[in-house]
């Protein structure tokens, strides 16, 4: 069944109120979406949003979060989360909020 969400503060323990083995997308964002991340997880969502709390592989998020700033995160399963990101990209692109340059990973340009 795909219905399963979550979302919080973007600490450890809202992060651990995550369904193990969830695949599914997520987003880490400010309180008004002024910074945003999409990332997706084929496996376990919750074992992706952990990896950023501890140092993500993206500077630009792992910048934000080492800079104690007031994150949050929703995060929900999806049957194909390569997809859907697919889907989130392209309308958030289209809204003029994504802007993608060298990274491997899309960013919202306030991180990008």
């Amino acid at each position: 069944m795909w219905n399963k969400e979550f979302a919080g503060p973007f600490n450890q323990s809202s992060v651990g109120q995550v369904d193990n083995n969830m695949k599914g997308l997520y987003f880490i964002h400010t309180p008004g979406f002024e910074t945003m991340y999409i990332g997706k997880s084929d496996s376990c969502v919750k074992t992706r949003l952990q990896a950023h709390l501890r140092s993500s592989s993206n500077k630009n998020l792992r910048s934000v979060v080492n800079s104690g700033a007031d994150l949050l995160f929703m995060c929900w399963d999806s049957p194909n989360p390569k997809y859907e990101e697919a889907l989130e990209i392209k309308r958030l692109k289209s809204a003029g909020l994504l802007h993608q340059r060298s990274e491997k990973k899309p960013l919202i340009e306030y991180l990008d």
